[in-house]
């Protein structure tokens, strides 16, 4: 088990300094996702140190755990994924601070065999509390990080069509994870503070958070900036004459030329089509369609697939094949935009249409 938790805080270490290597001023976020990375195989380093490695590896327990680092630096990490702008990102880890103000003090008074030092059973309240920060801690930013992410997706919709690789789903799964093991890391904390009961589940926390790594790393490797460097800026004002014949050619195109069947439609694409800047472009859309230009473009292909779902001739294709035909990517997305513009799943519109 020793093994196993050291080889998982080398592969933390390791993924952390390709992130490093990665850097880029106009791609900092990579920094912030080797910080987290950092701080997670920071967390298993204290229990190689304790299992047995301390005699060889003395230099192990100066180092510090940076778990109040792994929030905030998947925070920033998200933000900076998304074109999101941050000030002041320094005053997110003021935590840390204070935690490796409090770790180092610690040892401190250990390393000096000083009567400050607390006792086992104030040791383990501390370690309560602190487990319980932690807690909340990760609960604020999975809420701050939802904010990020739905707004993400709200102005992606200004920009792209399909959505997907775009709506950082995992993220979800991975605040899930990371809070069951902490979960089950107070549990156990708490069980052998206030009951005696010996910890047996605490080796499945590090195996958990060995084989998260490799989720991590391929993350990183896979997912971009999601949103453009030049997004539409929105003009609230009213729309001109010019923007109303705009839009009278962009239906007839959109119908005539079904500019939708793309499944890689975006702003920028269409903008170019028509010859007409992205700003004004989307200004037309919302303004004139009271729509963003996902919604604006799904209409046409959710009014295709209206089309060819009750055709007898298309008897023998899936619904599926036929939302593919019509420019959706995927089984999911077309799903959620058939019920958002019908208010039906396709097979119940189906039944209300025969």
């Amino acid at each position: 088990m020793t093994t196993l938790i050291l080889f998982g805080a080398i592969n933390y270490f390791l993924f952390g300094v390709f992130s490093c290597v990665r850097y880029q001023r106009t791609q900092a976020f990579h920094f912030y996702f080797a910080l987290a990375m950092f701080a997670l195989g920071s967390v298993m380093i204290p229990v190689v140190y304790a299992r047995g490695l301390g005699d060889g590896f003395q230099w192990l327990w100066a180092l510090p755990i940076l778990s109040f680092a792994i929030a905030p630096s998947f925070y920033l990490y998200i933000k900076g994924l998304t074109n999101q702008k941050s000030t002041r990102n320094f005053l997110h880890f003021v935590p840390v601070v204070v935690h490796l103000i409090y770790q180092y003090v610690m040892k401190y008074l250990s390393w000096n065999d000083s009567d400050s030092f607390p006792g086992h059973s104030v040791l383990n309240a501390i370690g309560i509390v602190l487990g319980l920060c932690l807690m909340l801690q990760f609960v604020y930013y999975i809420l701050q990080i939802r904010k990020v992410v739905q707004l993400n997706v709200q102005s992606i919709k200004q920009y792209y069509s399909s959505l997907e690789g775009k709506q950082l789903k995992w993220v979800k799964v991975l605040f899930t994870i990371i809070l069951g093991l902490i979960g089950l890391w107070v549990l156990t904390q708490f069980t052998s503070w206030s009951m005696d009961v010996p910890i047996k589940s605490l080796p499945l926390v590090f195996i958990g958070l060995w084989l998260l790594s490799y989720y991590l790393f391929a993350i990183s490797l896979f997912q971009n900036k999601i949103q453009s460097d030049e997004q539409p800026e929105i003009d609230a004002s009213e729309p001109s004459s010019d923007y109303k014949e705009l839009w009278q050619q962009l239906n007839d195109s959109m119908k005539t030329h079904e500019y939708f069947l793309d499944e890689t439609l975006n702003l920028q694409i269409l903008s170019k089509i028509m010859s007409v800047p992205s700003r004004q472009l989307s200004e037309c859309i919302n303004l004139n369609g009271q729509v963003n230009f996902h919604t604006f473009v799904n209409s046409f292909r959710i009014e295709r697939v209206k089309k060819e779902m009750l055709d007898d001739r298309n008897s023998h294709l899936t619904l599926l094949g036929i939302a593919f035909m019509a420019g959706f990517k995927s089984k999911s997305s077309f799903n959620q935009v058939f019920k958002d513009s019908t208010g039906f799943t396709p097979k119940q519109f189906i039944l209300q249409n025969q």
